[in-house]
């Protein structure tokens, strides 16, 4: 599943150069690195209180650096504590989360994450409480094939001649 996050100025949470550095919430417009998969790591279905892990464009998990309590980057290739958030719908009601749903998303520490200002420049993960800087709508989003994807899980392999069947292939190798 893929999706954007909307700060409450309007703006989207966005992986600087698809994953690598810095999140921030001052894009317009959501394209690729403003999408983010999402993996679920209490359900199959997104709902309140899952605690889920949010990939970059390039596979690189958002962290909340120290568990929480500093910035929020996009630099790591495997997820645990830090890279793992909460999240939790505005004003409680549980269930499963629809387009346009208001959320909060709590790193390890407890701290939520925020966009500073509201939006408009970076992200972090030191907010005591739930605020509207703290507050982010979810956008569902159509997947994107990044270049992580792209190299390593689509492999294509030649159609091999009708006159050469696999097993000559296999059969040649051994000496």
């Amino acid at each position: 599943m893929n999706l954007h996050l909307k700060a409450s100025n309007g703006q989207y949470m966005s992986a600087q150069g698809g994953g690598g550095g810095a999140v921030v919430a001052d894009r317009n417009v959501a394209d690729t690195w403003e999408t983010f998969t999402v993996y679920d790591r209490t359900s199959t279905a997104l709902s309140d209180g899952d605690q889920i892990n949010l990939a970059a464009f390039h596979g690189q998990f958002l962290c909340a650096e120290n568990g929480g309590g500093s910035e929020v980057d996009a630099t790591r290739i495997i997820a645990h504590e830090w890279e793992t958030f909460t999240i939790s719908r505005i004003g409680g009601g549980g269930g499963q989360f629809e387009p346009g749903a208001q959320v909060s998303l709590r790193a390890f520490n407890g701290s939520y994450v925020s966009a500073q200002g509201g939006g408009g420049a970076g992200v972090t993960a030191d907010a005591a409480r739930v605020g509207p800087y703290e507050t982010f709508t979810i956008e569902f989003a159509q997947a994107t094939a990044g270049p992580y994807e792209e190299n390593f899980y689509r492999i294509h392999l030649p159609e091999l001649p009708s006159d050469i069947e696999p097993e000559s292939l296999m059969a040649s190798t051994k000496s």
